[in-house]
């Protein structure tokens, strides 16, 4: 922020100017947050120094009064005006009319600030004359509202004509493309291909049936009016597959084969909403019965965030306190966390005692910790100071995200009794806490958790899935032998995240993927007749049902956002939806204050008879001793930084053993200790990285990931995890290497599988193996700070969550011969992340559900960081 010198002046002199204007009794003093470019300058020369005791630049002029006064609100006698931009607070005293006025125009700056659409939508299907009349009323109003609610009151009486095919809901910002599916993958085959010989080749194919939402919508600046292009895929009966039978032309003889039905309702639309309101974008005759139609209504909600949502810095004090004569007074709250932590680039200081240093305490100024604020009396000039180190702190301190998502199934009525709360409020936290009272009564069940830590700015995956392997290619080799291949896909939960959160703000811009498999995947069969062989053969296919949410968000920090809402594929679960919640922290990373190390205790050498005299001494530097400096020899670099060489005197590097031979005076060698001691000093420092993979049922894993939310260090809860019995430590490695180096560990077994299966000119299969290890493989690549407090670490673990099982496939060839097929499913977690860990603590990485368990259970990362002492 280029304009922190003039606005931190404004921050301080905050308290005086209040006290002063509220001497004139018929005026009120009102604070509002406004964006930071209100003003419409900032200032392009960097903020000075905080740690340095110079007298500050002159301060900037605020000119939120002129502003102000340009707008059409009057400044009486007495009136007054101050902006600070660092916590965009435009502090005005005036009359309450000119307050009312300057409150129109504030609200008129923050009407451009952020905001998202919640889309809810709900399709119906039901006899032709209701919904029918439910359209004809719907076109003669200008929100459909009524005629859902009616709608949805009858599907709940007994035998209602009426059902719900589909619930969906999702929120994205303006101008960002969101998509929603909820449906199964099917896999299906085409008419076979016959060459010239009559030799059969079957083409594969995959359709979607469920619901499938994409949208793309910009709001109006007013936030009234939606402007939205949108293409919804209703769902439908699953396709159906018939035999047909025809004559081979080749051959003569008949060739059957079976053939996909698939039934479509699909509304592809641009539509304008008004912010609230519920529109009937499409009616279709119903492919599930005769003289029925389907109705999808969409309901859009403008959600506008705080267009400057910030940390508040700054505080007023006490208003019975009376500062000292010459004293001013103020309210730091720092982000959690930082008055406890070594300011960057002191390790052996933090905020509170660099506080009481000499300098910065002046006579009868005082600094005390209150919670997590601290009350600082002190100079106006200093308190300029300690306002800039505080923005210091929250502008350099290092922090991470940690995401959270959680998936409910709970009664459908409830559900949409929530989905229309959510819609129009901020923090769905309460929302969240009457579906896990729900599960406590057994009324609903957690489906799936997910917990991972990624740097902001950063992209992180994290995938806890089984890899199912099936057959995607058929044909007849010109010797009349089957050719197949094999693929193989992730069915699980899969997340695909990346979160901005911005110095001081208390939101975080994200986009995020959640993709969900609702079910195993489903097998089934097509069966054909050769017309060359006269043989039946048949093929094994997979359909995979998915839940899948892409968009962009703002989340609040510490937060519940409702991120979908969907009936679940795959499932027969009744009148039960499914409820995805996401959460973000940002946790700022801290390091407590190191101790000063003792300084070496260094022999004295008897001073040389003569000081003239020269002696030799080695010293050992770095392997860029000479490339660093630009020079040739050690000779010229040590010369270049004032140190002389009288008669006789030489330097001399080896680099092989990186050795630094000086022969001088001893006045002159002490000049080259130190220039070694205190410049040379070799930063290559090792670090040791400890993970730890612990299972344990998921109530308890839920409760320590939601502490593990807001801290930073997760040793304690850690700790008491594994002195719990009920939870089982899977694995555990450590690992010792150098920073900036990419470090592995693997242990596990080496499984041989069946990648693909070949047939040799005597029609005999032939296994094409390979071997995996499972187990765990663990890279990571670990930098350290220039301070040795902090790791910057990059990993990608794969862990193994279950031993692998072996299913037998088979297939039947077109001679009539049946081939089986041994495959393997792998069941495996994998991240990778980069994120931020001080020095000796311990962190929750990821949280996952195993999806071979049926159970309520959950699998935990942790990894815990030292940086070793230099030496070691």
């Amino acid at each position: 922020m280029n304009f922190l010198t003039g606005s931190m002046r404004i921050a301080i002199l905050l308290i005086a100017s209040i006290g002063s204007a509220l001497a004139a009794e018929e005026m009120q003093t009102r604070v509002f947050k406004i964006p930071p470019d209100f003003i419409g300058h900032a200032d392009d020369v960097q903020p000075p120094d905080p740690f340095a005791l110079k007298p500050l630049p002159p301060r900037r002029p605020d000119t939120s009064k002129s502003v102000l006064e340009s707008a059409g609100v009057a400044f009486p006698t007495g009136a007054t005006s101050s902006f600070e931009p660092v916590s965009y607070l435009l502090t005005v005293h005036n009359t309450p009319p000119n307050l009312d006025l300057v409150e129109d125009f504030v609200d008129s700056l923050n009407k451009y600030g952020p905001k998202a659409v919640v889309w809810n939508l709900i399709i119906l299907e039901g006899p032709a004359e209701i919904i029918g009349t439910a359209s004809d009323q719907a076109s003669q109003s200008a929100s459909a509202l009524a005629q859902l609610e009616s709608l949805l009151a009858l599907t709940k009486k007994p035998d209602s004509p009426i059902h719900i095919l589909a619930d969906a809901y999702i929120e994205g910002k303006s101008s960002t493309n969101i998509a929603h599916t909820a449906a199964t993958d099917h896999s299906f085959t085409l008419a076979p291909e016959l060459d010239a010989k009559g030799r059969s080749s079957v083409p594969f194919e995959t359709r979607t049936s469920g619901i499938q939402f994409e949208m793309g919508a910009v709001i109006s600046p007013d936030g009234m009016t939606i402007e939205a292009n949108l293409a919804i895929h209703a769902p439908a009966p699953p396709p159906t597959s018939r035999q047909t039978s025809v004559t081979d032309p080749i051959t003569g003889n008949p060739a059957e084969y079976p053939i996909t039905d698939i039934p479509v309702a699909d509304f592809v639309t641009s539509i304008t909403l008004k912010n609230g309101h519920t529109r009937l974008v499409g009616v279709a005759k119903s492919t599930r019965g005769k003289d029925r139609l389907q109705a999808a209504f969409l309901t859009a909600n403008v959600r506008s965030g705080d267009p400057q949502e910030r940390y508040s810095l700054f505080q007023p004090p006490p208003p019975s306190l009376v500062t000292p004569p010459g004293m001013t007074a103020l309210m730091l709250s720092p982000p959690p966390g930082t008055i406890d932590s070594a300011m960057p680039g002191r390790p052996h200081q933090s905020l509170l005692s660099w506080l009481k240093t000499p300098g910065i305490t002046a006579p009868g100024s005082s600094a005390t910790r209150q919670g997590n604020q601290i009350l600082v009396i002190t100079t106006p000039e200093n308190m300029e100071r300690i306002a800039l180190v505080v923005d210091h702190l929250i502008n350099h301190q290092p922090n991470d995200i940690h995401l959270t998502l959680h998936t409910i199934q709970a009664q459908a009525s409830l559900l949409r009794d929530l989905a229309r709360q959510a819609a129009t409020t901020k923090d769905h936290a309460a929302i969240l806490a009457v579906l896990e009272a729900a599960v406590a009564k057994g009324e609903a069940h957690f489906i799936d958790t997910a917990f991972v830590e990624a740097e902001s700015g950063t992209s992180v995956s994290h995938a806890a899935t089984s890899e199912h392997t099936f057959l995607s290619e058929f044909a007849t080799t010109d010797q009349g032998r089957p050719e197949i291949g094999l693929e193989s896909r992730k069915a699980g939960s899969i997340i695909e995240f990346e979160g901005h959160h911005y110095f001081g703000s208390s939101t975080i811009e994200a986009n995020i993927s959640y993709e969900l498999h609702s079910a195993a995947p489903t097998a089934h069969r097509a069966h054909f007749l050769d017309p060359q062989s006269k043989k039946r053969f048949e093929l094994p296919l997979l359909d995979f049902h998915v839940i899948k949410t892409t968009t962009g968000i703002t989340l609040g920090n510490g937060l519940v956002s409702l991120l979908s809402l969907q009936k679940p594929p795959g499932r027969d679960i009744g009148d039960h939806l499914w409820a995805t919640f996401v959460r973000a922290d940002v946790v700022y990373q801290v390091t407590p204050p190191r101790p000063p190390a003792p300084k070496p205790i260094k022999l004295s050498r008897p001073p040389p008879s003569d000081p003239d005299a020269l002696e030799v001494q080695t010293f050992h530097v770095p392997p860029d001793f000479l490339t660093v400096s630009g020079k040739t020899t050690a000779e010229e670099v040590l010369k270049d930084i004032g140190i002389t060489f009288p008669k006789s005197a030489t330097a001399s590097f080896r680099p092989a053993t990186l050795q630094l031979f000086v022969r001088n005076t001893r006045a002159n060698l002490d000049l080259v200790e130190a220039f070694v001691s205190t410049q040379l000093v070799p930063e290559v420092r090792s670090v040791a990285i400890t993970s730890h993979i612990i299972q344990a049922p998921g109530p308890l894993l839920r409760q320590l990931a939601a502490q593990a939310a807001t801290r930073s260090n997760h040793e304690s809860l850690f700790a008491a995890l594994l002195a719990n019995k009920e939870a089982t430590q899977l694995d555990l490695t450590r690992l010792e290497g150098k920073g900036g180096a990419r470090l592995t560990v693997a242990q596990g077994t080496e499984v041989s599988y069946l990648k693909n299966i070949t047939f040799n000119d005597k029609g005999i299969p032939v296994l094409d193996q390979q071997t995996c290890q499972t187990g765990l493989h663990f890279e990571m690549e670990p930098s350290i700070e220039s301070d040795f407090t902090m790791l910057n670490l990059l990993i990608a673990p794969t862990f193994h969550t279950a031993p692998p099982t072996e299913h037998r496939e088979h297939l039947i060839d077109t001679t009539g011969r049946r081939v089986e097929l041994p495959l393997t499913d792998f069941h495996t977690f994998t991240t990778s992340a980069t994120l931020t860990i001080p020095d000796g603590t311990t962190h929750l990485v990821s949280l996952w559900k195993p999806v071979t368990s049926s159970e309520d259970v959950l699998q935990a990362l942790f990894i815990t960081a030292h940086v070793l002492p230099h030496g070691q």
